[in-house]
């Protein structure tokens, strides 16, 4: 019987063995336990939204990634969006597991692309434990020709393209059905519930919006509205002849697939 993966973790400012866990590396953690984590080797977090997926541009710097584009930017047509990209295949979570690991909550919510306020990280991070549950997720990819005929009727997105320092994220991580349990202590619960009553949390304006219920007098359940990208590969498109495609074009150049990027290079929320 399918049933979803539980674990405990606690990120950055605890140590474990000796250990200091990443965002990148707890998600990667809990995903690992659904399936082969192989396919997320050389993936780039940059945290949980619903907004930044396959097709999204960015400017590589020296040392850091900005983002410059997501698909909804300029098409914002859903519809239209969907046959761009393909959706790959569920990885369905089953079985059952815990971990001693705690987690600092607000990073496994925010990076620098997709950051939270101050006073909800705050809040967050004064629970005591984290429980997490994830239902399924895929690896997505854009559909080059389709994409590649969005391409050169979005002239402000296909000029921005040509920049040398130009990447489209390629393939991204999709997660589904994922929820939390945050406990907290009798004082902060209290506090809490004042704040945080409603029915749905939003997690800035990239991020990703949660259903929030509190469970029990210390406990605050937080569930996905829908599905969310938290990372992906990143690729470089071919600018011969001055268009914009994938694959080879008669000068023989080639669409660099796979670009190094480093898995923990920083993300920027400065746009220029």
């Amino acid at each position: 019987m399918l049933t979803r993966i539980y674990l405990i973790f606690l990120i950055l400012t605890f140590f474990l063995a000796g250990c200091v866990t990443t965002a990148r590396e707890a998600w990667i953690d809990v995903l690992s336990k659904c399936a082969s984590s192989e396919a997320l080797n050389n993936v780039v977090y940059f945290g949980p939204s619903n907004k930044v997926g396959p097709g999204s541009v960015w400017r590589k710097s020296d040392d850091s990634l900005h983002l410059r584009w997501t698909l909804a930017d300029i098409e914002p047509d859903e519809g239209k969006l969907k046959n761009l990209i393909q959706e790959g295949a569920l990885t369905s979570c089953q079985g059952e597991t815990s971990s001693e690991w705690k987690l600092k909550p607000s990073l496994a919510f925010e990076s620098q692309a997709t950051p939270i306020s101050a006073e909800l990280s705050a809040d967050l991070n004064r629970a005591k434990s984290v429980t997490v549950s994830v239902d399924k997720w895929a690896m997505d990819l854009i559909k080059e020709g389709p994409f590649e005929k969005w391409i050169k009727s979005n002239k402000d997105y296909s000029d921005d393209l040509k920049q040398q320092d130009r990447l489209v994220l390629e393939k991204a991580v999709r997660v589904i059905g994922f929820s939390t349990i945050l406990d907290f202590s009798e004082s902060d619960a209290i506090a809490l519930k004042g704040k945080y009553s409603q029915p749905t949390l939003n997690f800035g304006s990239l991020g990703v919006g949660m259903n929030a219920e509190w469970k029990s007098s210390t406990k605050l359940e937080l569930k996905s509205n829908n599905a969310f990208y938290i990372a992906g590969e990143f690729s470089k498109i071919n600018q011969s002849s001055g268009d914009v495609c994938f694959g080879i074009k008669s000068t023989g150049m080639k669409f660099l697939k796979n670009v190094a990027v480093p898995v923990n290079i920083k993300i920027s929320n400065e746009i220029r």
